[in-house]
């Protein structure tokens, strides 16, 4: 009797097993939307929140056409003769001009007193009121006194050609040109914004690059008008730039309870080998809910019921037990069985002798 409680009680068996482990993969259409307030398993809502930021900033580029521009006014010098016995003074800033095809007028430089004699004479240097090829004239051409009180006791003549009026290439303001300056300025500040935003956000959050908008608030071209001369076109925007912002956890949530209903039967989901990836933005309305795709992946282990598979093999010699598992139970490995002592050749009779290790 006491022999029969020894074999009962003093064998001890050890089974090790490893569960077969399966791949379980989903993807799901997802919608972000930022009037949602909790997630909705149904409809796969989540929910969302707007985030902005103001900005400013000032664009510049060449204007795209080009014309003459008057630069430079012309120069030279003028003889005023007297018409009578008495001095004359000329004041600086006196204007003379041609008199034949266009009147080209010239402002004297400098104060300036002809002598009290008939035909007396004194020079003075001018200068041309309008820049440009405009005031090159011919000797002789510069012939008249504006002013009536000085036109009467002298008389006025240039003697040598004037010269040095010129023009320049000067860019000229389009309608294209305003419009590809507000598109770069747009993008400079959709890039800022994008970058600000994304800064500031918190742990397990995303914006996606699709949802930022740019809301100009005001837009300011200098100059203003189209067909002006200019040697660059500027553009001052106020804008705010404007984002939807995700949670990730959210989405994760519709992922793995995705993933929990096409666990296998008999299987549960491990934790550890839960991977989350967000896909692609399918769509951003004018509400600025965004419509995306979320990728879930893990893997299902096996589950196995150890009472069960202590009662299937108490008493069974180590390699029938060996192969009964490996022909009953979902395994990733053939399973290991010993039984101390080892002499025993089979595992003890009563189960909970038997301790069973799983190792998933």
């Amino acid at each position: 009797m006491i022999g029969v409680v020894v074999l009962l009680l003093y064998p001890e068996g050890s089974i090790q097993l490893k569960p077969r482990r399966t791949p379980v993969q989903t993807e799901l259409t997802l919608r972000a939307d930022p009037q949602t307030e909790r997630i909705n398993y149904q409809t796969l809502d989540i929910p969302a929140r707007l985030a902005q930021v103001e900005l400013r900033d000032v664009g510049v580029i060449a204007p795209s056409g080009a014309s003459a521009l008057p630069t430079e006014r012309a120069s030279g010098a003028v003889t005023f003769i007297n018409r009578t016995l008495q001095e004359v003074t000329v004041p600086i800033s006196t204007t003379v001009s041609t008199s034949r095809g266009l009147n080209v007028r010239f402002t004297t430089n400098i104060t300036v007193t002809v002598p009290a004699a008939v035909n007396a004479t004194a020079v003075v240097t001018v200068t041309a009121v309008d820049p440009g090829p405009i005031g090159n004239v011919a000797a002789g051409q510069i012939n008249r006194i504006e002013n009536p009180i000085l036109a009467r006791q002298l008389a006025v003549i240039n003697e040598l050609p004037t010269s040095g009026g010129a023009v320049k290439q000067a860019g000229v303001v389009t309608r294209e040109d305003k419009d590809r300056l507000w598109s770069i300025v747009l993008q400079k500040m959709y890039q800022e914004g994008y970058n600000r935003l994304k800064g500031e956000l918190a742990e397990q959050e995303f914006l996606p690059p699709e949802s930022v908008i740019v809301l100009p608030l005001e837009g300011i071209f200098t100059p203003s008008l189209d067909g002006e001369q200019a040697d660059q076109l500027s553009l001052d925007m106020h804008a705010v730039v404007r984002g939807t912002v995700i949670a990730t956890q959210h989405a994760n949530q519709l992922g793995l309870a995705a993933l929990q209903a096409e666990m296998p039967k008999g299987h549960k989901l491990d934790p550890r080998s839960l991977r989350f990836e967000i896909g692609q933005v399918l769509s951003v309305a004018d509400d600025r809910s965004v419509t995306f795709t979320i990728r879930a992946w893990g893997e299902a282990i096996a589950q196995i019921d150890t009472d069960q598979v202590a009662s299937m093999v108490r008493g069974l010699p180590i390699d029938q037990a060996q192969r009964l598992l490996a022909q009953q139970l979902p395994l990733a490995e053939p399973p290991f069985v010993s039984v101390e002592p080892n002499w025993l050749g089979r595992l003890p009779w009563l189960p909970f002798r038997i301790r069973i290790d799983v190792t998933e």
